[in-house]
């Protein structure tokens, strides 16, 4: 910046203040310049700091969905085995002798221990699972509960079993059927058991 020479043609106030003026303005310009890129790099942190914290939701949210699928998948898969190992049960019943000296035994363990089994993996349907399958697993254990009460009575012949075990067997097929659609499975036409394809033979 240069000032007028002392001596020179005498300089107007104006021309004593125009250095001063563009000094300012260029002053007044960094500023802004200054100013402008502290603004956009506070908004490009803010931006940056919004986007992890929306990511960090959006991955919370997404494993809450995984993990709750997982055990709802799990706790079908859970009574499914307790199913099998129920309807075993009531069967090693039906065929046994009442008289017997061990039958007593046999069913207190059934009770105490094999029950236990399945009434947990029902739980666990309750808790997790969906309204369908929630339904279609009490009506499950509901025919299992008539099994074994059947099963307990009598000693059964091969007829007897034959008979009296398929409502069970028809409502593990209907709890497998409402899984499957829940999961978005295609429909099958097969029977899981080959005889809950024909009608149930008359109790009269």
């Amino acid at each position: 910046m240069t000032w007028p020479r002392v001596g020179s043609k005498p300089a107007g106030l104006r021309e004593y203040l125009e250095p001063a003026r563009r000094c300012a303005s260029s002053s007044v310009s960094l500023a802004r310049t200054i100013g402008g890129s502290m603004t956009t790099a506070i908004l490009a942190a803010t931006a940056a700091i919004i986007g992890v914290a929306v990511g960090r939701l959006w991955d919370s949210r997404a494993e809450s969905a995984r993990w709750h699928r997982d055990q709802r998948i799990a706790s079908y898969q859970r009574l499914a085995e307790a199913f099998r190992t129920s309807y075993d049960d009531a069967q090693r019943v039906a065929f046994a002798d009442p008289n017997s000296a061990e039958f007593a035994e046999m069913v207190r363990t059934i009770n105490v221990q094999s029950n236990h089994f399945w009434h947990d993996a029902l739980s666990a349907v309750w808790f997790h699972g969906s309204p369908g399958a929630v339904a279609t697993a009490t009506n499950l254990d509901r025919s299992l509960i008539t099994l074994h009460e059947n099963a307990g009575r009598e000693m059964f012949s091969d007829e007897d079993w034959g008979r009296d075990r398929v409502p069970a067997r028809r409502a593990f097929e209907q709890f497998i059927e409402s899984v499957r659609a829940e999961l978005g499975q295609p429909p099958v036409t097969h029977h899981f058991y080959e005889d809950t394809a024909t009608p149930q033979p008359s109790l009269g």
